[in-house]
């Protein structure tokens, strides 16, 4: 019994630290559960997989340009896990983002095979299909900052001109990054700052295509707005009125 009670002790003890560390984990701003896309039971080598492809994901220090891709275990029960952080963020912050998301998702998403959430700073996925290179035509979310340009036709103009030239920078980009940043006047009282980015993996023409339309679906979320947020699975564009990322 003396031997036993320690045990239990310390048992109880790393679990509610534990409750307490998942407690602490802030929300997504967005996710989706691939509802449609197949379900795994509990104890199944598919769970079994990714909750060991989830455990080493984005451990690797070496990688310092904001983007994990991985793939674990052999058919049928193999699992792809991708994760993106925003063109701006420091390694060891792209490395904190992506653990929470990490540890977030599949509590969120239980027993789903294939799922995405969105914070700010990264987005991740995992899926029991392949992610590399892989362009989603369907999946699309977006939201506005509520206020109104002031001039509302040189604020669009301005913002259609640089997410357009924005957009040609990221889709040049190397296998490493596709991100642009940058900021153009929008008639005498106002600046729009614009970022967009690809998944590295993808290709130039599929980059640009990503972008393209989240591009048109700005006007479907965000007309005459000062802000807003377009998330693909592939690329995602945001615009403000004031900066929002590091030089």
């Amino acid at each position: 019994m003396m031997t036993i009670m320690p045990i239990i002790s310390l048992a109880l003890v790393l679990f509610l630290l534990h409750l307490i560390v998942l407690s602490a984990q802030p929300d997504f701003g967005y996710y989706k559960c691939f509802i449609g896309r197949g379900t795994y039971p509990n104890g199944s080598p598919y769970q079994t997989n990714l909750n060991t492809l989830l455990s080493n994901f984005s451990s690797d220090t070496k990688i310092d340009y904001g983007f994990y891709s991985s793939t674990f275990g052999e058919r049928p029960n193999i699992v792809h896990a991708q994760g993106l952080c925003r063109g701006d963020l420091s390694p060891s912050s792209c490395r904190n983002c992506l653990t929470v998301a990490k540890i977030l998702l599949p509590r969120l998403c239980p027993n789903q095979k294939d799922a995405f959430g969105y914070f700010d700073l990264c987005t991740f996925q995992y899926s029991s299909r392949p992610l590399l290179g892989y362009l989603d035509p369907e999946f699309s979310y977006s939201f506005n900052n509520p206020q109104d340009a002031i001039d509302v036709e040189e604020y669009t103009s301005a913002l259609h001109d640089l997410l357009q030239r924005l957009k040609s920078e990221a889709a040049s980009g190397d296998s490493r990054r596709k991100v642009a940043v940058g900021s153009k006047p929008a008639g005498q009282f106002e600046t729009v700052y614009g970022l967009v980015q690809c998944k590295p993996d993808m290709s130039r023409q599929n980059c640009d295509a990503c972008l393209e339309k989240a591009i048109s679906d700005i006007p479907l979320c965000c007309k005459n707005k000062i802000g807003g947020r377009v998330i693909k699975l592939s690329c995602n564009l945001r615009f403000e009125k004031g900066q929002f990322y590091s030089d």
